[in-house]
């Protein structure tokens, strides 16, 4: 969970660097006393680059096999909440369909694969994960918020764990 948050946390970074990189040829460059960091834009795509790895920040809808898990028919993706990372991607849907159908159906869809875990659940939410070999996969479901309060919040988080 630490790479996910470390995920939003550079997600964050690099949209407030989106007006910096609007402004010059796609490529902006931060000497921080830690090393050099690298920011760039292309193509609805936020990269920031280091000698640590890198991060993304994309407005592409992933694939479910890029994802390794099912998406919801019919969601659709946050404005720009896709992020990845060299080890974590993180995206969130939204759907029209009530939260207990979405966790019905993401139960039916994953309870058949390996490392399947209902971790927790309430009448409208639920966090399940499924692992398959060195990969966690967590999908998240609950009532949106804010201006999304009439529809559902899918996350799908995934995290390539360290070897053990």
């Amino acid at each position: 969970m630490k790479k996910v948050l470390l995920v939003v946390m550079v997600a964050t970074l690099m949209a407030a660097a989106l007006v910096l990189v609007g402004c010059g040829d796609g490529v902006v460059t931060i000497e921080t006393e830690d090393g050099e960091m690298k920011i760039s834009e292309k193509k609805g795509e936020v990269k920031v680059s280091s000698e640590e790895g890198e991060a993304t920040v994309s407005s592409d809808m992933p694939t479910e096999a890029e994802l390794g898990v099912p998406i919801y028919p019919g969601a659709e993706m946050e404005e720009n909440a896709a992020f990845s990372t060299d080890t974590a991607s993180v995206v969130v849907l939204l759907t029209g369909a009530p939260a207990d159908e979405v966790v019905a159906w993401y139960k039916d869809q994953l309870s058949d694969q390996p490392g399947y875990q209902l971790v927790g659940e309430t009448a409208d939410t639920a966090v399940l994960t499924v692992q398959s070999g060195d990969t966690l996969k967590m999908v998240t479901i609950g009532k949106g918020t804010g201006d999304n309060s009439n529809r559902t919040t899918i996350g799908i988080a995934t995290e390539k764990l360290p070897n053990q």
